[in-house]
């Protein structure tokens, strides 16, 4: 008599699924200081995605932060996270951007804004000198990559 077949059990332990965190930058997706930055970063906690769509004012980019973060069915609930890394530019008439961009933000738990002031690239020179100097324009910070690096 031939024996039955018997479906063996995969293993149904599931890992736990990363969260996500999707991050805005001025000029979308194909701003490279910002992406090429932040691409550097691994780790076991999170995937890191980028929003596709281009803009460059504040609220503009929460806007689209809010969009994608839906458009892809993320969760807060789930741990997803969503950011808007904006420079301030040495710019005032910004702030009724940043304001407004705020103001989506503080809608929803899962969205929050990032202002580098003056400039994104002053991240990069934390990684290499300890400064309290003051930039009075991006003309200054740029002075300072191309005298020391």
């Amino acid at each position: 008599m031939a024996e039955a077949y018997v479906k063996k059990k995969r293993n149904t332990n599931r890992k736990t699924p990363k969260k996500i965190m999707l991050i805005a930058v001025e000029g979308g997706f194909a701003n490279k200081t910002e992406k090429l930055y932040f691409e550097r970063f691994e780790s076991e906690h999170f995937v890191l995605k980028f929003v596709r769509k281009s803009s460059s004012d504040p609220e503009g980019m929460m806007r689209n932060l809010e969009k994608e973060y839906k458009a892809l069915n993320l969760s807060s609930k789930n741990g997803d996270i969503g950011f808007s890394l904006v420079d301030a530019d040495f710019n005032a008439s910004k702030n009724t951007q940043l304001a407004n961009a705020d103001g989506i933000a503080s809608k929803h738990e899962y969205l929050h804004q990032i202002v580098s002031a003056p400039m994104f690239e002053i991240w990069y020179l934390c990684h290499f000198d300890f400064s309290t100097r003051q930039y009075n324009s991006q003309e200054d910070l740029i002075s300072v990559f191309k005298d020391a690096y």
